[in-house]
């Protein structure tokens, strides 16, 4: 069962982090100033992508 539980940990960050990254794919393709407000509240996806 912790082995279990461990990878549906793993699937809901993974999942979590894909929708933080194409929201501010998005966002950043309609020029809306939020982008900026997800890379300063979780800044280590997107230092590759904006820096």
């Amino acid at each position: 069962m912790t082995d279990e539980s461990h990878w549906g940990l793993n699937n809901i960050q993974l999942g979590y982090y894909i929708y933080r990254y194409s929201g501010v794919v998005v966002e950043s393709l309609y020029g809306c100033g939020a982008a900026t407000g997800n890379i300063i509240s979780n800044p280590v996806p997107y230092d590759a992508v904006y820096f």
